[in-house]
């Protein structure tokens, strides 16, 4: 099995669509240059709360063999204007990590913590789209008898072909998106990052109301 190389592709999907219509939007003066009712108008299509699936990359085996499995997941756009990752699990980004017995501990233990994502809407045609700034989110896990705390840092801006993103499909409904992991740190230690250099310096995390649907659309 190649490492994650299916993950990535759909990753792919999503953020070169998105880089795609934003380009194609500079034609129309679109880009991050909605109108205050255009805004309103993108918020109420997407307020309120959803649930879907996420899919996320999991260790096969010790030869560093990585595939993905999927996880329910529910979300949130409240009334200020953020998108709420409700309860991630901390399997969610087990699978990214390098040292082998912190993996195990937060696999194990598997504790939950939200992700607060700020929006800002950019596109409005057939679609809604919009980035996402994550902000950390921070593990407790117990390791070598002493709490830790385990940190995934997100990318918001573009990375490379990444980036925290979403969007609505106007006509089926359908919502999806990414939040990207850019670093894992322990104990706020940024001198070493346990991001596993065998996936990618970047991870995303795709989750949508319909993950078939959304990992095989085309947006631009």
């Amino acid at each position: 099995m190649k490492r994650l190389t299916a993950f990535f592709a759909l990753g792919c999907i999503i953020a070169l669509s998105f880089t795609s219509c934003l380009k194609s939007d500079d034609n129309n003066n679109n880009n991050n240059g909605l109108t205050k009712a255009q805004i309103g108008q993108c918020f109420d299509a997407i307020h309120g709360e959803f649930s879907g699936k996420m899919i996320y990359p999991v260790l096969i085996n010790d030869l560093n063999t990585y595939g993905t499995d999927t996880i329910d997941i529910d979300w949130t756009v409240t009334a200020d204007t953020m998108l709420i990752v409700k309860e991630l699990p901390a399997e969610a980004i087990a699978g990214t990590i390098t040292d082998n017995e912190l993996r195990t501990a937060l696999e194990e233990q598997n504790p939950v913590s939200d992700v607060e994502c700020y929006i800002g809407f950019y596109s409005l045609d057939s679609y809604i789209r919009f980035y996402l700034a994550p902000q950390k989110v921070d593990y407790p896990v117990f390791l070598n008898g002493q709490t830790h705390t385990v940190s995934a840092v997100f990318w918001a801006a573009t990375y490379s072909n990444y980036s925290s993103m979403g969007y609505k499909e106007l006509t089926s409904g359908l919502v999806a998106g990414q939040i990207v992991i850019g670093a894992v740190y322990l104990d706020n230690n940024q001198n070493k990052n346990y991001l596993s250099t065998s996936t990618t310096s970047a991870v995303p995390l795709i989750f949508a109301t319909d993950i078939t649907k959304a990992t095989s659309s085309k947006t631009n």
